[in-house]
């Protein structure tokens, strides 16, 4: 293992998630003894498995796909230090009655699905990741789905000066302030104080009557799915990333599951 893996380790500030995948494998090994630490030495290249075998390997391609979802969380955040499990902890505020432990649980999970499933969408700063893998080769995020990360995780009751300044900065608003004030030109039009927050919200109104144009895909137009999901490890390529969002199959559930989220 080079040192620069254990840099990135320490950098993704994602320390519960990682000692969880790691305990996991330790429970993958073990399980196959039945938990006898001295029969676990025998396990040798000839012992069989039926699905995926955990190792630092498949760790390390998983962990690929840990980072870029964790970049995609903090920009909900800002600069902090400590791990995203913790931060978010500190800013959660529960939203009804019933255990709060159980509500933020919940929670953190919703955001962590949101980023698996939209990472595509709210890329870091652009590297030199090879675009055969869903590593994005957007420039910028889409403001649409930050914004609406952003708002899901208000709306479970986290809150941070950025989510709170995303939610106030509604893409649509955006347009619709931009569409009204370059409708004429400044200086020999004006518009009524009060009404122009009025005639936003007008606007918004309309982009309501949107409706998705996504065409219907076949199941043979899909990826290959020859390869059992249980065998799967790391990033996805662009197609099966897309494949999986449209069939609800991998995205999310299998990562959450090999990190156990806390």
């Amino acid at each position: 293992m080079r040192i620069s893996a254990l840099q990135s380790l320490v950098s993704v500030n994602c320390d519960n998630e990682i000692v969880n995948h790691l305990r996991h494998i330790r429970h993958f090994w073990l399980s196959l003894v039945d938990g006898n630490l001295i029969a676990s030495k025998k396990i040798n290249h000839d012992t069989r498995f039926d699905s995926l075998i955990y190792f630092l390997y498949i760790f390390f391609k998983d962990f690929k796909y840990l980072v870029i979802c964790a970049y995609c969380i903090k920009r909900l955040l800002g600069y902090f230090k400590g791990s995203i499990y913790t931060i978010i902890n500190h800013i959660f505020i529960a939203l009804s009655e019933g255990d709060p432990m159980e509500q933020f649980e919940l929670g953190y999970r919703q955001v962590w699905l949101y980023a698996i499933r939209y990472y595509l969408l709210m890329p870091p700063d652009l590297k030199t990741d090879a675009k055969l893998f869903a590593n994005s080769n957007r420039v910028k995020a889409d403001e649409h789905t930050v914004y609406k990360m952003a708002r899901l995780a208000y709306r479970l009751g986290f809150r941070s000066t950025e989510i709170e300044e995303l939610v106030n900065q509604s893409p649509d608003r955006v347009i619709a302030r931009t569409v009204l004030l370059q409708a004429r030109k400044s200086g020999i039009f004006r518009y009524n104080p009060y009404m122009f927050e009025l005639l936003v919200d007008r606007i918004i109104k309309y982009f309501q009557n949107i409706i998705p144009d996504q065409a219907r895909i076949s199941p043979e137009h899909l990826t290959n799915s020859s390869i059992d999901l249980c065998m799967r490890c790391g990033l996805s390529r662009i197609q099966t990333h897309n494949d999986d969002r449209r069939t609800g199959s991998r995205t999310g559930e299998q990562i959450i599951q090999g990190y156990r989220l806390q």
